[in-house]
């Protein structure tokens, strides 16, 4: 049964925003307490009101005459608040709407939410005001004034000209006060707000919370503890006063006075600078405005006036208007519609009475009033700042993006470009007034800060160096700048004497405090700060100019202090250039680096004595030990100019005590007689004592000549030039040494030295080689050069020396002296003659051998040696490697290589020689014949040599008739017969091979040009010769269709064939193809046939095919001349496999260009032999590369044979329906065998739709207005049908039949796809069911399409939906629009506006996410996946045109959890608390799912059996209202998807199908485009697909945190899908596994936990659990601790993050009041979690599982390793109330519990500023952290502790920083905690290790310098002391100063006792 739109349930279901709700959700949001007060007095100053005054009203008044018996409940005690400011009417529009501000525009007003008056809903449910001439009250619950609207629910009333006093007297008396008479108008505002009583508070829907007069008198006590700081920052208002009415009193009574006191013009004026700034164009440049201010506090009690008067320094500035942050501004105005002013003031207390101060130097943070905000500083800071709504706090935070990200940015600049210089500036006018004390330099901020205020605080340091804001005591005291300053060294003993010392060069030199000190060192980072330190006194020494006067003693005392930081190894370079270095003459010298400067020696005495001429150079020893001490230490150093005297400069000095040109030469006459620069000889012989003492190495004195020779020269000690003690030497060999220039030492003076033997050499043979070579180098000769002074009997007798057998007797001469020896000329050589013929030659170069036996000496030449004796050869055989060559080798080396060079006749004899004894050369040489084999040495016919592997034996006569004429045969004396004989032992060839085959072919493609008749015979030849042997060149077996016969010969010639043969077959075959040989026939056999005009005979068998192929391929190849008979021939040549497809392509364009029509029997009879062959071969070749080259050459070309000629594929069909002649032509019958082939050919199977589109056109053309006939009918639906199927790329113009069967456009024809409402008999009755949409339409003659059209063709086709008629003519009538009385005047609040302001509060970013995330862990579900979709859906079956915008990229949220009645009820209700009912519910105020219109304006989902469409702007969706801007719609059933398929197709994603109810919930955001954005009034940003990418990766980097608290959602998946067609890809992905502990029995009550964790069939429900915490717990708190691990994984792989979690319930005696009311009220549960990250471990991404609960726990995956200590130093504790919150704890593990929050989930409630409900709030935060949290806290410990043992990995989770309240508190119990349930947290070395408790242990002394070694030695001797860090011991000092801590006497306790 088809469905319709009555049967379709379209439910009006838009967001609503319901008054009382959201009055509620501002009292959440605004605490009470001051807060209200503070709103009003806001609200007076933006007015202009100078004056504000609160008056608690005691009195009841009288009920008699009110405006309706309702009211008379509230004539009892209220609050007034009068201001002199009169509302103007755009005020009275303001106050009446909630969040519409008109202040937004107004940069100068302090109040921009329109929210913050409602606040006074705390105290009333009735407030009411009067100014000028109108009373206005207001109703918002609508039950006590008459006849109010409940779109407005209030009254405003004009009482001068009524006279409302007089007619209702009681009702409007309680307004008479402060100067109102309710007669004439009032000059001024007065509020009156009538308490809420008990009774009235349990009925009321704002607000449970009663007012007593009480909690008004604390709130003025309160105020006026605060009046300085309210007063402050104000514009206007100059003075707040409280006063009290009591009963039966005429006026009210004062109480509480602030005021600015004795306001004169001039501060007035200062005070109002920024409205005078704002209300103009920014100024050119900055406006900086500063002033003091006296305030007067006053309190009035029993008479007594308390009077006390506070003075302040104001700077206030305004930013130029080119400045960044004025630019900055204005983007944002432009981009965001934010206002925003680059305004902000500092406030700094300079009293003298220190009463109050201390609260006034407390820095609170201001917007105007102050905020709820400690800044750490002593000023007060007031900006422009963007805060929250609720005033609570400032946008800060890197997790927003967007207009979030604007307003935290703004910030930062304020702080930075504003706040910063305007600091600098109270600095500088304070100092005036002040002075340099304590006072004033206590107003500079010092310690750590949270931020964002550690920006202000590194701005004010980083560019304040050059402000006059520092004191000095040069010339007589003086103001400089941080530039300028030196902050003084107070740890210096002397700093005293040193500081004056340093004024008196003129250094400025300040004295600070320590903690300002250590400020300047940690943020002056804008400029170099200048310190008294070593380095600093020593740049300023280089620079002082008159350090020269200075006395002795204070050089010392500057030299002491430049050296005490240095290390004596930085000296050289950091006391550069100081003139301090104490020398012997009496000077100073400078310190350099080493080497860079006058170096000075530290000498002992007998090195002092030596240099006795050197005193300019060495240090002075007559100076004090410590410094002479320290110069010798750092002269050690070797890293400046001091340098410890040694051997080393003993050598440098040397030229002072020897005539320097000495120095190089290598022998000089050494005369000391008579020269007396010369050294004497005693002073030599004591240089050669020194020497050998001191001197390790002669090699330092190589440089200058102290050996002595006999020739009474002196020589250097040189490796290279050594002298040769000759004493054992025969006078022969004497003489010899002399020629040749060797050098001998006189050793009458005494030389010895260890190293002396590398100097001088003994008379042996390596002492003579030696020798010998070092006189070579040292005259710069070779050796042939002093060898020739030799004569032949001398050379003759050194080469026997040197070959005498003694010397080699025990192996013991070096190699090294071998080879020097072989350099050495001194060998006789053969010199090409007889042995007579010699010739001396050394035995390197050429190589030398010993001649082979037997061999004539003619042969010989230089390379072989002649030796006198077989000891000779023998020693140089063995010793000097010299071969004795073979035969076989002195022929390859010495005759084969130069054969070519030697004569024809003697070549010819040599070789001949060779031959004959070939085996015996071949024995000793292996490779003897595969050389001579390949040696070019036998001669041809032409002359030329070849090797005889290549030549061929002319006795064969098949050979020689092959190769007839070719260069192939030996010839001359190599053609005897035996000489063949041997030949062919040397590879000459004997028979026909392929090879021989190849080269025949070649010679016929060389005879090929030059005598083309000869070579078409030799083909001739080759071919016939081919015919009878192919058969033995086979490289496979032939086919089954070959002939027996040659089966049988293939199997013969291949039986024996190697192995390896085939592949070189394969090779022939292929060359012979290539080789251009074989015969072909020149001219065509027939007239019609396709012939190639070419003339050569003879061609490669590559391009030759069979007679038998010749109509096939004729056009483009050549054809045999003759016959083949051999089927091995044709089938190695190619001949038998199918022609290709280019060749038949071409033979058939050949075919086709002149016979289109074939009147040739003969010819026609051969083509239809022919054509079904080569169509055969075209279809074999379906599929392959080939086919396209064949499409390629065919097309448009005439190639089809149709019987009587060819065709165009354009010009044929292969089958029709239709008989459409004379249009196209069937292809016959009889070729319907290839109808695979001419498909892929492009052929048409049927006809093409355009063509059906022209036969219709053609065919309504001719029937003109005439219907069709039957036939023709039928033919056209069939043609239509066929058009349907099809997507033109261009607009077509189609025609199609109507019902009477006429053809009209498409387009002027209508489907019906809404019969039920055409079967109407009531057209325009509308549906009585006011809550459906009613479609209704005029009645319209329409022309319907033909019934046998169904709609889907027709909607195809173009033909209009009737549905979207109707849609469209009743689309105006939808819309209802909402009227109110004239007099109504309540207070109420745009949905856009409601919505425009949440996004406000939620900040764009990763958070809006985690909302998502956030609502389906509360519905319970186990998974959520997001999608980007960036498919461009269908735009043309919506429900309205105006839903196209929506059709677009979208953003996707699935989970696998259904909503229910009460969730869709709660949706629809902006700010409904609908999940306080559950005990783990994230979200509590229902406004985070409203963030998702940062992304859309149209957010829909599918549930269940439900899709829900939200259009807040009631203009998009179709028959809604401003009253219900919604749909849902019930689908199941309904066929919705068929019939808006374009609409509803975006939800067919994770199995939603809109036919059965779905299983899950899928949220769809259409992103908003650029063109909805300039439309939206809630946001005009848009958002596109790169946006949700970017949010995408932020929400990636944090999402595995989110993860580890949640209880229900255990996978999130995030994938993008890049458009229709294609699969979703996945991006990131998160999955959790826990790991809970086994119960143990200390732990009873672990059935409470089951509740958490949703498994109430298991455990006790909720109700249980509450009454059984609320009843006194007599042991330790239900606790369990469990193992986390969260699994990421994203394309680059995947990481598994390791958690310990440790959770606690709290309850019993631990809950106080304020939790009990929150427990009572919220039905809160005090449940808090502890995570500790442990390490992360990386996993393959190949599996997309999450670990099982088994494999996690016998993994390894909890093992620590030292490379997890590193990471826990970047981690950052968080504050999660399950999901992330964007606060950093300063704790090392992350914090989880239901905390009370601000809406927004930015911050926890927390402060002491507010009463009621919000300090309830604020109680309950603090009793989670002090009394769930710590403990938690410290059973993870424990649990950590055994799971990872006492590492520092362990230690690292300790907290050991307080920090900021409230995170500070917890630290505190956490100690206490631990020590007071005696937790074994601590380990101990003792008794062998052990964990212990607090009270057990013993925490060791860090004041003592050696803790470790101590704890060491304690321990072993049984003490139990603990491993802890510093920071833990001073915790646990400052929390249990009762603990056991370790002191001198227990360890003498501990030494007496052992």
């Amino acid at each position: 049964m088809e469905s319709s739109p009555s049967t379709i349930l379209l439910e009006d279901f838009g967001q609503k925003v319901d008054l009382t709700r959201r009055i509620r959700e501002v009292l959440l949001n605004y605490p009470e307490g001051t807060t209200v007060l503070k709103e009003l007095i806001q609200n007076a100053d933006d007015a202009g009101a100078t004056r504000v005054r609160f008056c608690l009203d005691r009195r009841v008044h009288g009920s008699d005459s009110l405006l309706s018996d309702g009211l008379a409940q509230w004539q009892g005690p209220a609050l007034l608040a009068y201001n002199d400011a009169v509302f103007t009417e755009e005020d009275f529009v303001s106050i009446s709407r909630i969040g519409g501000s008109t202040k937004h525009g107004q940069a100068w007003k302090t109040g921009r939410f329109g929210v913050g008056f409602n606040s006074v809903y705390h105290l009333t449910d009735l407030p009411s005001f009067v100014s000028d001439k109108y009373v206005v009250l207001f109703d918002p619950q609508g039950v006590y004034l008459p006849n109010v609207s409940s779109s407005n629910p209030g009254k405003r009333i004009e009482y001068v000209t009524s006279s409302a006093i007089s007619l209702y007297k009681d009702q409007f008396f309680p307004y008479c006060a402060f100067g109102c008479d309710m007669e004439t108008p009032f000059a001024g505002t007065l509020f009156r707000f009538p308490l809420r009583n008990a009774d009235q508070a349990a009925r009321s829907k704002l607000s449970r919370q009663d007012y007593s007069e009480d909690h008004i008198s604390s709130m003025f006590a309160q105020l006026f503890d605060e009046g300085v700081f309210t007063l402050l920052f104000l514009k206007s208002v100059l003075s707040v006063e409280m006063y009290t009415w009591d009963a039966g009193e005429s006026e009210p009574r004062k109480l509480y006075s602030c005021s600015v006191s004795s306001p004169d013009d001039q501060t007035i004026w200062h005070r109002k600078a920024l409205l005078r700034l704002s209300k103009s164009s920014l100024p050119a440049k900055t406006e900086m405005d500063a002033y003091s201010v006296d305030f007067l506090i006053e309190s009035i009690a029993e008479n007594e006036i308390k009077k006390r008067v506070h003075t302040f320094y104001v700077v206030q500035t305004m930013a130029s208007g080119s400045s960044r942050i004025a630019s900055f501004a204005a983007t944002a105005s432009r981009d965001y519609d934010i206002h925003l002013l680059p305004w902000a003031s500092l406030a700094a207390c300079i009293s003298n009475d220190t009463s109050d101060n201390g609260v006034l130097k407390l820095g609170r943070a201001f917007c105007f009033l102050p905020l709820p905000v400690k800044t750490g500083l002593t000023v007060q800071v007031n900006g422009y700042f963007e805060v929250s709504s609720n005033r609570r706090g400032i946008w800060y935070g890197g997790d927003m993006d967007r207009s979030g990200k604007i307003r935290s940015i703004w910030n930062k600049h304020l702080l930075e470009d504003v706040l910063a210089p305007t600091f600098i500036q109270l600095l500088v006018g304070v100092k005036g007034l002040l002075g340099p004390l304590h006072s004033y330099y206590s107003l500079w901020p010092s310690g750590t800060f949270e931020e964002p205020w550690n920006i202000l605080v590194e701005h004010l340091y980083k560019n304040i160096g050059n402000a006059s804001v520092l004191y000095s005591d040069l010339g007589g005291g003086k103001w400089v700048s941080p530039v300028e300053a030196f902050l003084h060294d107070e740890e210096f003993t002397l700093r005293k004497e040193l500081a004056e010392a340093l004024v008196q060069l003129g250094m400025p030199v300040v004295h600070l405090p320590n903690h300002l000190f250590n400020m300047f060192l940690k943020f002056a980072c804008g400029f170099q700060q200048k310190v008294v330190t070593p380095d600093t006194v020593r740049h300023f020494l280089r620079k002082c100019k008159i350090l020269i006067t200075l006395s002795k003693s204070c050089k010392l005392l500057l030299l002491e202090y430049c050296l005490e930081d240095l290390i004596d190894s930085d000296v050289g370079i950091h006391a550069k250039d100081l003139l301090l270095v104490p020398l012997a003459n009496g000077n100073f010298g400078l310190f350099c680096e080493a080497s860079k400067g006058a170096s000075y020696f530290v000498c002992n005495e007998l090195e002092y004595t030596l240099l006795q001429k050197a005193s300019d150079i060495v240090v002075d020893r007559n100076i004090p030990p410590n410094i002479l001490n320290r110069l010798y230490s750092i002269a050690k150093s070797a890293k400046t100019n001091l340098i410890v005297f040694n051997v080393q400069y003993f050598l440098q000095l040397f030229p002072r005590f020897v005539p320097a040109d000495w120095r190089y030469k290598s022998e000089v006459l050494w005369d000391p007689n008579s020269c007396p620069d010369h050294p004497t000889s005693s002073w030599f012989v004591l240089l050669w004592q020194y020497l050998r003492n001191h001197c390790e190495k002669l090699s330092l004195f190589g440089d200058w000549p102290i050996l002595p020779s006999v020739s009474g020269h002196l020589y250097r000690a040189s490796r290279h030039s050594k002298l040769v003690n000759a004493e054992k030497l025969s006078d022969a060999m004497r003489e010899i040494l002399v020629k040749i220039g060797c050098k001998i030492l006189d050793s009458n003076y005494g030389v010895e030295h260890l190293d002396l033997s590398q100097y001088v050499c003994d008379g042996d043979y390596a002492g003579v080689v030696e020798s010998i070579f070092d006189a070579v180098s040292l005259n710069g000769g070779t050796t042939q050069t002093f060898l020739d002074s030799l004569s032949t009997e001398e050379r003759d007798g050194l080469c026997k020396f040197l070959l005498d057998s003694k010397w080699y007797v025990g192996n013991f001469i070096n190699d090294s002296y071998i080879r020097s020896c072989k350099r050495l000329c001194i060998y006789k050589v053969y010199g090409g003659g007889s042995d007579q013929d010699f010739q001396f030659s050394d035995l390197e170069n050429p190589r030398k051998y010993l001649p082979p036996l037997d061999v004539p000496e003619g042969l010989l030449g230089c390379e072989f040696i002649i030796c006198s004796s077989s000891i000779e050869e023998n020693i140089l055989s063995r010793y000097y490697g010299i071969e004795r060559m073979g035969k076989a080798c002195f022929y390859r080396k010495k005759v084969f290589n130069r054969v070519r060079d030697l004569q024809p006749d003697i070549r010819d004899r040599v070789m001949l020689s060779v031959l004959p004894n070939l085996p015996q050369l071949c024995a000793e040489d292996t490779s003897f014949r595969e050389c001579l084999r390949n040696l070019e040495f036998v001669p041809t016919l032409s002359g030329i040599l070849k090797c005889p592997s290549v030549l061929y034996d002319p006795r064969n006569e098949e050979l020689y008739a092959l190769l007839e004429e070719s260069d192939s045969f030996p010839c001359g004396v190599f053609q005897e017969s035996g000489v063949l004989d041997m030949l062919q032992s040397l590879g000459l060839k004997m028979s026909v091979s392929p090879e021989t085959v190849l080269e025949s072919a070649r010679e016929v493609e060389r005879l090929m040009h030059k005598d083309p008749e000869k070579a078409h015979s030799r083909g001739k030849v080759l071919l016939s010769y081919l015919e009878v042997n192919a058969i033995k060149w086979l490289p496979d077996q032939l086919n089954n269709d070959q002939g027996a016969v040659n089966r049988m010969f293939s199997r013969a010639a291949t039986a024996f064939r190697p192995r390896n043969l085939k592949s070189d077959l394969e090779k022939f075959w292929n060359d012979l193809r290539m080789i251009c040989w074989c015969p072909v026939l020149v001219s065509a056999p027939f007239e019609c046939l396709p012939w190639p005009l070419v003339s050569s005979r003879v061609a490669p068998p590559k391009l030759v095919r069979l007679q038998s192929d010749l109509w096939l391929v004729s056009a483009s190849m050549r054809i045999l001349d003759g016959e083949c008979s051999s089927t091995a021939l044709s089938y190695n040549l190619g001949w038998l496999s199918p022609a290709g497809g280019s060749a038949i392509a071409a033979q058939l364009l050949e075919l086709g260009k002149n016979n289109e029509i074939v009147n040739d029997q003969v010819l026609r009879q051969e083509l239809a032999l022919a054509m079904p062959k080569i169509y055969s071969i075209l279809t074999s070749l379906i599929g392959s590369d080939e086919i396209d080259i064949v499409k390629a050459v065919l097309e448009g070309c005439r190639w089809i044979w149709v019987g009587d000629g060819f065709a165009t594929s354009d010009e044929v069909v292969l089958d029709g329906p239709l008989h459409l002649a004379p249009y196209i032509r069937v292809i016959p019958i009889d070729l319907a065998v290839f109808k695979e082939l001419f498909l892929d050919l492009g052929i048409q199977e049927f006809l093409k739709p355009i063509d059906y589109a022209n036969i219709l056109c053609r065919m309504a053309k001719r029937k003109g207005s005439s219907p069709l006939e039957l036939q023709e009918t039928r033919a056209a639906i069939l043609i239509v049908q066929h058009l349907a199927e099809i997507q033109f790329d261009e607009e077509v113009k189609i025609y199609l039949p109507d019902v009477s069967g006429r053809l009209f456009p498409a387009s002027d024809l209508v489907y019906n796809d809404a019969p039920w409402l055409l079967g109407s008999d009531d057209f325009d009755n509308s549906f009585s069911d006011a809550s459906k949409v009613v479609f209704n339409a005029k009645r319209t003659v329409q022309k319907f399409v033909h019934g046998n059209i169904s709609n889907e063709v027709a909607e195809k086709l173009g033909v209009c939906s009737l549905r979207r008629i109707l849609l469209a003519e009743s689309a105006d009538s939808m819309n209802v629009s909402l009227s109110g009385a004239a007099e109504a005047f309540g207070q109420h609040e745009a949905l856009t506006t409601r919505l425009k302001h949440i996004l406000e509060m939620y900040a764009d970013g990763p958070g809006i996410l985690f909302e998502l995330v956030q609502n389906a862990e509360d519905a319970g579900a186990s998974q959520v996946i997001f999608l980007l979709d960036r498919t461009q859906y269908g735009t043309s079956s919506v429900l309205s045109p105006e839903m196209a915008d929506w059709q677009g990229p979208a953003l996707y949220c699935f989970n696998d959890s259904v909503f229910s009645p009460q969730d869709l009820f709660a949706i629809s209700r902006i700010g409904q608390e609908s999940k306080l009912e559950k005990p783990f519910a994230i979200g509590r105020f229902g406004l985070g799912f409203n963030c998702v219109y940062h992304f859309t304006d149209i957010p829909t989902f599918v549930s269940g059996e439900n899709i829900v469409m939200f259009d807040p702007h009631a203009c998009s969706l179709p028959g809604i209202s401003p009253s219900h801007p919604g749909l849902r719609i019930k689908f199941v059933g309904r066929k919705i998807l068929e019939q808006f398929p374009d609409q509803f197709s975006p939800f067919l994603h994770f199995g939603c199908d809109l036919l059965h109810p779905f299983p899950g919930t899928l949220f769809r955001f259409p992103l908003r485009s650029a063109s909805a954005a300039s439309r939206s009034q809630i946001k005009r940003e848009g958002y596109t697909p790169e946006d949700v990418l970017s949010l995408f990766g932020s929400f990636s980097d944090v999402v595995s945190d989110a993860l580890v608290f949640l209880r229900n959602v255990k996978t999130i998946s995030i994938f993008v899908k890049e458009g229709n067609g294609c699969d979703m890809q996945l991006l990131h992905r998160v999955q959790r596994d826990c790991i809970s502990e086994p119960e143990t029995e200390s732990n009873a009550l672990h059935d409470m936990f089951s509740l958490i964790n949703g498994n109430q069939h298991k455990g006790m429900d909720k109700n249980q659990l509450l009454k059984k915490l609320s009843k006194p717990i007599d042991r330790d708190l239900p606790y369990k601790c469990q193992k986390i691990v969260v699994r990421e994984e994203n394309s680059s792989g995947g990481i598994s993050h390791c958690w310990i979690a440790g959770e606690c319930i709290g309850g019993g005696r631990t809950l106080n009041n304020s939790a009990v009311a929150i427990q009572k009220s919220h039905h809160s549960i005090p449940w808090a979690c502890v995570a500790a990250y442990i390490h992360s471990v990386k996993v393959g991404a190949e599996s997309s599982d999450v670990l099982s609960t088994e494999d996690v726990c016998t993994s390894d995956m909890f093992q620590v390793s030292m490379g997890s200590i590193p990471n826990r130093k970047n981690f950052e504790g968080r504050a999660f109330c399950f999901l992330p919150l964007p606060i950093s704890t300063g704790l090392p593990a992350h914090v989880n519990a239901y905390f009370e929050l601000s809406s927004n989930r930015r911050d926890i409630w927390f402060g002491n500023d507010m009463a009621g409900g919000g300090k309830k709030r604020s109680d309950w935060n603090i009793y989670l952290l002090e009394d769930v949290v710590a403990p938690a806290y410290a059973r993870l410990l424990e649990k950590v502790a055994t799971e990872i043992g006492p590492c520092d990995l362990f230690f690292s989770f300790w907290p050991t920083e307080t920090g900021l309240e409230p995170w500070a508190s917890l630290v505190r119990k956490l100690y206490s905690f631990i020590a007071d349930h005696s937790l074994r947290v601590l380990y101990t070395k003792a008794r062998g290790g052990q964990w212990i408790s607090t009270k057990q242990a013993i925490f060791p002394d860090f004041t003592f310098h050696k803790t470790h070694e101590l704890i060491e030695v304690l321990s072993d001797a049984g003490l139990p002391l603990v491993i802890v860090s510093k920071p833990v011991v001073e915790r646990f000092m400052e929390v249990c100063p009762s603990l056991h801590f370790l002191y001198t006497h227990i360890v003498k306790n501990s030494v007496d006792s052992t």
